[in-house]
């Protein structure tokens, strides 16, 4: 929703930022952080498809025997990803730091739940409705306009 409807008409306006907060209450959540990771510095069009695909087949991933192997086959079969290269930074530990830092970055930021979403100071926990998503936007338009009138006056 964020990528289809929402930054093609408020892209100028907004920068998109996706931060890793794997819970240990999901089973396989850790593995699909460290490989989105990975995705990510091949590609973010690569990391976002492969995102897709994880919330899609979240049911058929953890009833997989080893849901972590069906995690690497969907990473693998995104257009454009090197299964060399994800294989190569999974073993290097840059995802394992990536996503501390993420990790670091949500308790500093009491962030429990997934996703959280922030625009400005306005926060919404869970996944958040399309109009919930524009209400925000058009809130944090409003603390921007009124920050920079302020900072002008």
């Amino acid at each position: 929703m964020l990528r289809t409807d929402i930054l093609p008409n408020e892209g100028k306006n907004i920068i998109l930022v996706y931060r890793n907060h794997p819970l240990p209450s999901h089973p396989y959540a850790r593995e699909a952080a460290l490989i989105g990771a990975c995705l990510e510095e091949q590609s973010p069009g690569a990391f976002w498809m492969y995102a897709g695909n994880v919330f899609k087949n979240q049911r058929q991933i953890a009833r997989a025997t080893d849901p972590a192997d069906q995690l690497l086959i969907v990473a693998k079969s995104v257009a454009g990803v090197s299964g060399e290269k994800l294989d190569s930074c999974l073993k290097s530990g840059r995802a394992e730091a990536s996503v501390a830092r993420d990790e670091t970055l949500a308790q500093a930021n009491a962030v429990g739940v997934t996703p959280t979403v922030f625009i400005n100071d306005f926060r919404i926990e869970g996944l958040p409705s399309r109009q919930d998503l524009f209400s925000a936007i058009e809130i944090g338009r409003r603390q921007s306009n009124s920050a920079a009138s302020a900072a002008t006056a």
